[in-house]
């Protein structure tokens, strides 16, 4: 049984204020029971992304829920759902403190996280905010995670806070980076650098010496199964390993890659991309497909191949199949690291906001969060400034 399926039934609180009220989910069984409704809202939100589906936040919830509490957040207007926030309220440490967090479902393994709000019901948000900012007694910190920047959804706090003297504050999080993909393919790839391209050539034909080079794709629930196995070993073989942030480095991440892979499949929405070697599977691609979109969740590669670039050469060729399908992206998700942006100069970025009620305990936190935090950060770059100017050597990173 789930940790958290034996939780009270959920507490409806009606809200007054434009024919819209809003309840509160806790008991996962009416969790499961939202799944028709939930991906319905999702499609007329027009989210382009598939980090708010039902499937993923129920996958999220099974493989990371455990000490936490579902708050999901209903708003109705009559009998139809316009708008879905799912929180979690988890008991943490900060600073020293016993905190009571309200949380967005999100960990590491989310890229994009954020509300669920009909298009035709704009208003629906805002009575989702008025009910978190009304029973504000109930948690000390307030913490949206992996949220796009976007200046409509931060005023709305801001105005609130501002009504209710809370304090607040935003942390920017990743740029993700993307590829539009509905354009021409020749005019795209003689875009890219001279230096990438001229690179790619060499990598490829190089690697083409040892054998037939092709990209596979496994999106079949039967052949997924097995392929993933495959792709989780691929990686987990290079440095990912060594640094225990590969998939199957923590059973609960596996469980949740399995798991969203098995329905995912059913549903055709998953995508195991593979670059073949002469029949020998040497870079993976873990992806969700949604919307005419692809995701890129996790990718690895095997090391004996490591001068061929072989991760290199699977994105090329992933770029090439989505150009060729006319999808609208491709998305990398993540921060903008560099083996990225040599494909685009595109990226959405994202931030973390937090909130923080009138009262004391939130107010040492909030202190200690923008005003304590940033100034030791200073102190220890510039500590490591002076350290390279003294010695000429880097300050070893914790």
């Amino acid at each position: 049984m789930h940790p958290n399926l034996t939780l009270a039934a959920s507490a409806r609180t009606p809200r007054a204020g434009q024919g819209l009220r809003v309840e509160t989910v806790t008991s996962f069984d009416e969790f499961l029971a939202l799944e028709p409704e939930w991906d319905l809202l999702v499609d007329q939100a027009g989210i382009m992304h598939p980090f708010l589906t039902h499937e993923w936040i129920r996958t999220w919830w099974e493989a990371f829920g455990s000490g936490a509490r579902l708050h999901i957040l209903v708003a109705r207007s009559g009998s139809r759902i316009v708008a879905i926030a799912p929180f979690m309220f988890v008991l943490r440490r900060r600073y020293g403190l016993r905190t009571r967090c309200l949380e967005l479902m999100v960990n590491p393994h989310t890229p994009r996280s954020g509300l669920i709000v009909s298009s035709s019901s704009p208003e629906a948000g805002a009575a989702i905010w008025r009910n978190i900012f009304e029973r504000d007694h109930e948690w000390d910190v307030l913490n949206l995670s992996q949220i796009p920047q976007e200046p409509a959804m931060i005023d709305e706090i801001g105005r609130l806070c501002g009504e209710r003297k809370h304090l607040c504050g935003i942390w920017p999080s990743s740029n993700s980076p993307y590829v539009a993909t509905n354009g021409d393919w020749d005019r795209y790839r003689d875009g890219l650098s001279r230096k990438h391209r001229s690179n790619l050539r060499n990598r490829l034909s190089r690697l083409e010496g040892l054998g037939a080079v092709e990209l596979e794709i496994v999106s079949g629930e039967a052949e997924a199964v097995a392929a993933l196995e495959e792709g989780l070993v691929i990686e987990a073989a290079a440095w990912k390993g060594a640094a225990r942030s590969a998939i199957l480095s923590n059973p609960r991440s596996a469980l949740f890659y399995r798991t969203l892979a098995s329905r995912a499949a059913r549903r055709s929405c998953l995508s195991l991309q593979f670059l073949n070697l002469g029949g020998r599977r040497i870079a993976f691609h873990y992806s969700l497909v949604h919307r005419s979109r692809t995701f890129l969740l996790k990718p690895g590669y095997d090391p004996n191949y490591r001068a061929f670039s072989p991760g290199t050469i699977l994105c090329y060729l992933a770029l090439r199949e989505a150009f060729s399908r006319r999808d609208a992206e491709f998305d990398f998700g993540g921060e903008s690291d560099e083996y990225k942006m040599q494909w685009t100069d595109r990226t959405r970025p994202h931030c973390w906001f937090f909130v923080f009620p009138p009262r004391l305990r939130s107010r040492l936190m909030h202190f200690a969060k923008f005003r304590v935090s940033p100034w030791l950060r200073r102190t220890d770059l510039a500590g490591a400034a002076r350290h390279r100017v003294v010695t000429g050597r880097p300050v070893a990173e914790s």
